[in-house]
């Protein structure tokens, strides 16, 4: 299929909406179940993804119990697996003969994985209803300001199609920012860039946020040029993926550009976005070393952001 079209729409519209069928992933951060709490899905098939994994803390029992309450099905794999994501969505997909197919998708927590896999299934395939609209949800968190140490442990690419880089053009790193500054100090150091564009998100409900990712990565932000550091609003994915797609396209003549998407959800959906159709900018995953430390339980810091992707069969008329 074909990505047609992808625009902002609001949460209320999500409220009047009839779906055929809703995703969710269950992990232990409180907002993962916002929505399920506020919506009614008449006669939606709902289905929940859960982790596939041993000693589950308490938060994540119990949200998959609400889940189950609430009558999703679950669908068990590994934070690190696609196969039964793909499984899921053909399962979606496959059997509907229809002209529209309404999936609603909480990407809340899910793993970056899980959502470029159902956008790269999507495009890859074709199937018996003539379009197929992806309602992608996303429930902010309320901010978490505490400063995070944790350490690379490897970085790799979402898709496996991307892991190579071209050896006669320069690297540009275009990253995400968050709390987990040593992270992104390590990945520089192992990448070693030629140069640097870095992103900082800023959500309405908390002004504060900002500056908290600026200082925490003043290190590697004074090395970067004034006018290759964004502060992009993390409610507005319409926002981000312009500011990313006028910022890529240019970059991408001359150098290999590779996105690292860290920080809120919304950034990393809309560097997919691009990366899917322009496959020559990659979008790399970053993975930390296990470490102890305090759960940021994830509740809930406001509506949710809702972003519409349409996908149709390649020879349709673009109509509408």
């Amino acid at each position: 299929m074909e990505l047609m079209h992808h625009y902002q729409v609001s949460f209320k519209e999500l409220l009047t909406e009839k779906f055929d069928f809703v995703i969710a992933a269950s992990g232990y951060q409180k907002r993962c179940t916002f929505l399920a709490e506020n919506m009614r899905y008449g006669d939606a098939e709902k289905l929940v993804i859960t982790y596939d994994e041993q000693g589950k803390t308490e938060w994540r029992i119990e949200n998959e119990k609400m889940f189950e309450s609430f009558g999703f099905k679950s669908v068990k794999t590994l934070a690190t697996d696609t196969d039964e994501i793909e499984k899921l969505m053909q399962r979606v997909c496959g059997g509907r003969i229809c002209q529209n197919l309404n999936v609603l998708i909480d990407y809340s927590c899910m793993p970056r994985k899980w959502y470029a896999a159902i956008v790269n299934f999507l495009l890859k395939n074709d199937f018996q209803a003539q379009r197929i609209n992806i309602y992608f949800s996303y429930t902010p968190k309320k901010v978490n300001i505490l400063s995070q140490k944790s350490k690379l442990k490897a970085f790799e690419p979402i898709f496996g199609f991307q892991d190579k880089l071209s050896t006669d053009k320069p690297v540009t790193l275009v990253m995400g920012l968050n709390n987990n500054h040593t992270i992104i100090k390590e990945l520089v150091e192992q990448l070693k860039p030629t140069d640097l564009a870095a992103f900082i998100p800023d959500f309405s409900y908390d002004s504060g946020y900002y500056d908290t990712i600026k200082s925490n990565n003043a290190g590697v932000l004074n090395s970067i040029a004034t006018e290759k550091i964004f502060k992009y609003p993390a409610q507005r994915p319409d926002q981000i993926g312009s500011m990313l797609t006028s910022l890529c396209l240019d970059l991408r003549l001359n150098s290999n550009v590779v996105l690292v998407p860290n920080g809120p959800k919304t950034l990393s959906l809309a560097s997919i976005l691009l990366s899917v159709k322009y496959p020559d900018i990659k979008i790399f995953d970053l993975h930390a070393k296990d470490e102890k430390s305090d759960y940021d339980i994830g509740l809930p810091g406001g509506d949710p952001v809702v972003s519409k992707s349409v996908f149709a069969i390649d020879d349709e008329d673009d109509d509408y």
